[in-house]
């Protein structure tokens, strides 16, 4: 049965296997009004006595890096305040499980590298691998506005997103990213630099540069569809799965 309520960013829903509920909530890391929707849904599901566990979207080597510089009580804990924190301390609090559902890193640059090669290749091999990007990206775009649960209720959607809070805490969270990538990911960060000077060079190409620019944003896109949204929300799906298949309980 459902013990939670269709609110903005968050969905309940019944996993059809255990029949256990299943609350999803969206968030947008580091935003202020993400933080208080994690705290006050994990809360109240465990005043109600309704909660199982919690499931991150995170693996074991980042919300190790997470643990061992944002620790209870630092600075920069306060500083860099998340969603997923949030709700670890409510449940461990409780006496709750926490599950890092999330793909490992490792794992996920390496299938990066994989797809990156793979898009590539078919860029390289007219018209047939034109037609597999083009088919990749719109699978990719089609799961991305699926709107429906499997259960017929409406899924997420831009109503979730349309909350003065939560936009007004993009003030906020981009700041928070920023910082947060610079210390546990600084070679991204050069990436990225390099990647703005090198387009800054491509742009003087004319012609030639746009299609290096086109070529090269339909490579990304097809990443982060396909790599970074799809394939792993078919991970975080299974491990919830898998979650609420563990016996020894009943909630949420």
């Amino acid at each position: 049965r459902r013990a939670t309520t269709r609110q903005q960013q968050v969905l309940p829903f019944v996993e059809p296997q255990s029949g256990r509920e299943v609350v999803l909530i969206a968030s947008v890391h580091f935003n202020p009004q993400s933080v208080e929707k994690a705290t006050s849904v994990t809360g109240r599901l465990v005043e109600e006595e309704q909660l199982g566990a919690v499931v991150l979207e995170t693996c074991p080597t980042r919300w190790k890096k997470v643990e061992s510089m944002q620790q209870p009580g630092s600075p920069l804990r306060a500083i860099l305040d998340n969603e997923m924190q949030a709700a670890e301390d409510v449940a461990k609090g409780a006496g709750k499980e926490v599950v890092l559902g999330d793909q490992r890193i490792e794992d996920l640059f390496e299938q990066i590298g994989v797809a990156w090669k793979e898009a590539l290749d078919d860029l390289m091999d007219p018209p047939n691998g034109w037609w597999r990007t083009g088919a990749e990206i719109l699978q990719g775009l089609q799961l991305l506005f699926e709107r429906k649960s499997t259960q017929g209720s409406a899924g997420l959607g831009l109503w979730d997103f349309a909350d003065p809070k939560l936009i007004a805490g993009f003030a906020v969270a981009v700041p928070r990213y920023l910082l947060s990538t610079a210390l546990k990911a600084p070679t991204l960060i050069l990436v990225l630099v390099g990647l703005y000077i090198v387009s800054s060079l491509v742009a003087y190409l004319g012609f030639l540069g746009d299609l290096i620019f086109l070529a090269v944003e339909m490579v990304l896109l097809r990443i982060i569809l396909c790599v970074l949204l799809r394939d792993r929300d078919v991970i975080l799906a299974e491990s919830i799965r898998r979650t609420c298949a563990t016996p020894g309980g009943s909630g949420t």
